[in-house]
């Protein structure tokens, strides 16, 4: 749980800086 937590923080950090990532990540 701790692990996809934190990857789904970091995608959403990830996204918020670069959107371009954000939407290669969908």
């Amino acid at each position: 749980l701790m692990k996809d937590s934190f990857l789904a923080d970091t995608v959403a950090i990830i996204s918020s800086v670069d959107p371009i990532m954000g939407e290669v990540d969908r």
